[in-house]
């Protein structure tokens, strides 16, 4: 059956016998429009196959571009069909074998995350072949034709992500999925995966013992003894399961039709915001358990992170300099005042420091010219089409470069390029309950949230991310937040 088509055989005004479904369907798929298009099976192929392309371009790209660079371009024909023979084989085998090409499953995070690692194994195997070759210069290009492969791959996959948002939101890759279950849970599930990006086609609720009637404006199409029946008439792709909804025997029920159907069952976990890297499956006899790694940096994991940052802030601090002297002369001549903009925030322990930034504003204090009175009091307060900023400073503004000075703040080790952004102190003392979880690491230059909206998110959305990024906190988490600024800055998004 089609992905997307009407399902075969039913009528929308002829109930199933004992399911329950009858005129209640047309109202869903009235809310809902059954996508049209080709089967998602077919259409995930392809893509899997353009992505395995596209990697294999991308590595032979970036190996012949480190050829080129280290060893000038002495037989460039010759050096293609050596690449070409071994890369395709070695590259595609790695990337399956961490799993990138699962692209139904993996979010943006974790592609990241496992693309380091693949692309650092699969260039590590191809330069120890050619190696065998008596070639030198290969030996000498692993960490440049790394970084190279890596990059083009970055690049690569973040437009294969654009369209398979296109094609999820378009509906060409959405799911026909039921709900199992008709509690809050559910109605929860039913209210995120209305997100055209996610690739769910929701049909409805499905009901088990646990369950009481729903308040949700999609109907329920039947009960859990009926699953299999549903599952065919519907043409469902994926069945999502409310896990409180759902006693032992009814996920034996589902596991049993999922395998007959062919088809995709997931579970809601019920944790709070967890990256899947700390999540492992444990089975205990018949129960089987969702483990959490704690993650808290240990010495040898802060010592590494402190390295990073200041490798890291040294070079940009370098490059930046000049630029910084630019801006230092445009704010001076442009408003009267000092350079830089002074306040005490608060970092690491509660400790109290004072953050530079250049300053972007003809006045300070708690009144605006008009005489209204700010409360500096609230958490994230952020004043946005604040009448105090310069001409020079809402530019400065508008691409962050008023926090250049924090790259020196962070050698000092006041600050941490991606951790926690530092509170004013007067935030911190009136909501010190609130706010202490926060510091339980280095405040920093940027962070979780300020990638996710920026100024555009509310005091218990920013705590939310805050804590995320605290008890999720790896290398490759920080590096993916530094990329992702650079795109925030670069297209402005929720800069005030």
């Amino acid at each position: 059956m089609l992905a997307g088509a009407p399902p075969s055989g039913l009528d929308p005004d002829i109930a199933v016998p004992g399911s329950g479904i009858g005129s209640g369907l047309a109202s869903a798929d009235d809310a809902f429009p059954a996508p049209r298009g080709t089967p998602l099976s077919w259409c995930y192929r392809a893509l899997v196959g353009g992505l395995a392309l596209s990697d294999t371009a991308c590595a032979v790209a970036g190996f012949l571009l480190a050829d080129l660079i280290l060893a000038g371009a002495t037989s460039p024909a010759r050096e293609l069909l050596r690449v070409g023979l071994i890369v395709p084989v070695t590259w595609i085998a790695s990337f399956k074998a961490f799993g990138l090409y699962n692209v139904r499953q993996l979010s943006a995070l974790e592609e990241f995350r496992r693309l380091i690692g693949a692309t650092c194994v699969a260039t590590s195997l191809v330069t120890i072949v050619r190696a065998w070759s008596n070639a030198p210069p290969y030996r000498k290009s692993l960490l440049l034709t790394w970084l190279l492969a890596l990059s083009f791959d970055l690049v690569a996959r973040r437009l294969w992500r654009w369209k398979l948002r296109r094609l999820r939101h378009s509906g060409h890759l959405a799911a026909r999925t039921l709900i199992v279950g008709t509690n809050a849970e559910a109605r929860r599930l039913a209210e995120a995966l209305r997100q055209p990006d996610l690739g769910f086609h929701v049909v409805g609720y499905v009901t088990t013992d646990r369950d009481g009637p729903s308040a949700d404006r999609l109907p329920v199409v039947g009960d859990i003894d009926h699953l299999s029946h549903l599952v065919h008439e519907l043409g469902v792709g994926c069945i999502f399961v409310a896990s409180t909804a759902a006693s032992p025997a009814d996920m034996a029920r589902i596991g049993s039709v999922g395998r007959e159907a062919e088809i995709e069952i997931r579970v809601s976990a019920n944790l709070a915001d967890i990256l899947i890297s700390r999540l492992t499956l444990q089975s205990f006899g018949d129960v089987l358990a969702l483990s959490v790694k704690p993650v808290r940096m240990s010495p040898g994991q802060r010592a590494v992170k402190r390295a990073f940052d200041i490798c890291l802030a040294s070079a940009a601090l370098i490059v930046a300099l000049p630029f910084m002297l630019l801006i230092a002369v445009a704010v001076k001549v442009s408003s009267r005042g000092p350079v830089l903009y002074r306040q005490e925030r608060v970092t690491r322990g509660g400790r109290p420091f004072v953050l530079f930034k250049f300053r972007t504003m003809a006045g300070a204090g708690d009144q605006l010219p008009d005489g209204t009175v700010i409360d500096l009091t609230v958490p994230y307060f952020k004043l946005e089409n604040d009448p105090r900023v310069t001409r020079v400073g809402r530019w400065l503004r508008k691409f962050s470069l008023d926090e250049l000075p924090q790259l020196w703040q962070v050698i000092r080790g006041d600050l941490s390029l991606v951790g926690p952004r530092p509170l004013p102190k007067i935030q911190v003392d009136s909501h010190q309950h609130l706010m202490r979880p926060r510091h339980q690491v280095r405040a920093g230059v940027t962070g979780w949230w300020q990638v996710h909206g920026r100024s555009h998110l509310d005091a218990h959305q920013a705590l939310r991310m805050d804590l995320f990024y605290i008890e999720n906190w790896s290398l490759s988490l920080d590096l993916f937040i530094l990329l992702k600024t650079v795109g925030a800055v670069l297209f402005r998004r929720g800069a005030c």
